[in-house]
């Protein structure tokens, strides 16, 4: 039983190293370092504006403990629907950076005569990582949610009930 626990926790230490890489190597090559992690304070905010802030937070906190399985937006949403990171000089250019290094790499692959290859390659690896992967997390906003607010069924889809109830009436015939 010690063998397969300890063979276990080896399997798991390496599925984390690996995974710890792989995030890695992702946010070294990935547009989302350049994004700015917090918003600047305002400096000519002022002291009593914060003591107001932390009030209207105190009370927020007591509201949220009053209703235990509502589960907070905010804290699970994804960095975009936040709002759009502040740029800043060095984001541009990286960005620009980013951009020499795919234009240099296209104009090598014209001169080898690959350059359509290339760029349909460039275009679904940008389509590709531009497109969630990721399951969407407990209590995020779901686009079909945020255009239908109480998620009800839009005329002319199709649902699940009616297709079954049509394969089943195409199988009688």
């Amino acid at each position: 039983m010690e063998e397969k626990l300890e063979a276990y926790r080896r399997r798991k230490r390496r599925v984390e190293a690996v995974k710890g890489f792989t995030d890695k190597l992702v946010k070294m090559v990935s547009f989302q370092q350049v994004r700015v992690d917090s918003p600047e304070k305002p400096e000519d905010q002022a002291p009593d504006a914060e003591i107001k802030n932390e009030n209207l937070n105190e009370n927020e906190e007591e509201d949220s403990k009053d209703v235990p399985d509502e589960v907070s937006v905010t804290s699970e949403t994804s960095d975009m629907a936040l709002g759009a990171p502040k740029r800043t000089a060095f984001t541009y250019f990286v960005y620009v950076l980013y951009f020499l290094l795919w234009a240099t790499c296209y104009a090598i692959a014209i001169e080898l005569q690959f350059g359509v290859v290339f760029f349909l390659f460039s275009a679904l690896a940008a389509v590709y990582l531009n497109t969630r992967t990721r399951p969407k997390q407990p209590g995020e906003v779901s686009a079909y949610s945020v255009f239908n607010k109480d998620c009800h069924a839009i005329d002319g889809t199709l649902k699940a009930e009616q297709f079954e109830a049509e394969l089943r009436y195409a199988a009688m015939k």
